[in-house]
């Protein structure tokens, strides 16, 4: 039997992107007026009202539009704004973060980055090159399985066991938001946890370089600049260190 599933994909594909974008367009348009109907939206949009009715709908059951019950008019719902204030805490994290980063690349001449945990993955969400002409480059957006990095392993421990800045008063060592190791492609780095106003573990800040001039040695020599960098941000973030 030929299998034609994915054939069938490839031929809805433009109708598909064709919706995703009208939905887009439907949805910045409210960037102009708080509350508007299918007829404002499909005037606006170019398109008939069965269709800004059908998009307006699935949006609504996403929680990214919402429906006033007296006028009948589209506003923007809960989802929109909780995804809204995510990104712009997201920001606020790597604005802060970013002369901490440069500061502490600054004194150990190695790569510096900011990652967060995504599920089983870490991001990279701000990163600082190294000075030397041989070393490790971070990406933004870069994306790695998080039991593959030592920031990773870390964030996924500590989140796991529910770590926060009071465990972290209640811990005599260090050792409790920290950690090293070899990470792969003769890379060794060193990890300190970020908290949030919370408490609660929202990002890492990593050092890393070639682990022949990378030395366990020489890592041992900045671990106090990592962990006070990763302390003085969350401190920024309105973590009661």
């Amino acid at each position: 039997m030929i299998d034609t599933s994915s054939t069938d994909l490839d031929k809805d594909a433009p109708a598909l992107m064709s919706s995703v974008s009208a939905a887009l367009r439907l949805l910045k348009a409210f960037g102009e007026e708080t509350e508007l109907g299918t007829t404002a939206l499909s005037q606006r949009l170019g398109l008939s009202k069965s269709t800004v009715h059908r998009l307006a709908n699935s949006l609504k059951a996403e929680g990214f539009l919402e429906q006033n019950t007296e006028t009948k008019r589209y506003r923007l719902g809960l989802q929109f704004y909780s995804l809204g204030a995510l990104a712009r805490g997201r920001m606020k994290l790597v604005d802060l973060a970013m002369p901490l980063l440069q500061s502490l690349r600054d004194s150990s001449q190695e790569a510096v980055a900011l990652v967060v945990l995504d599920g089983s993955y870490t991001v990279v969400v701000a990163n600082v090159e190294s000075t030397h002409a041989v070393q490790f480059k971070f990406t933004d957006g870069e994306r790695k399985s998080a039991n593959g990095t030592c920031a990773g392993r870390l964030l996924l421990r500590m989140s796991a066991k529910g770590c926060n800045t009071r465990t972290f008063k209640e811990t005599v060592k260090d050792a409790a938001h920290y950690d090293q190791g070899l990470d792969g492609q003769g890379m060794r780095s060193a990890a300190a946890l970020v908290f949030g106003a919370n408490g609660e573990v929202v990002a890492a800040i990593v050092l890393a370089g070639p682990a022949a001039r990378f030395t366990g040695r020489v890592l041992a020599k900045f671990r106090p600049s990592l962990l006070d960098a990763a302390r003085y941000l969350s401190s920024l973030l309105g973590a009661v260190m």
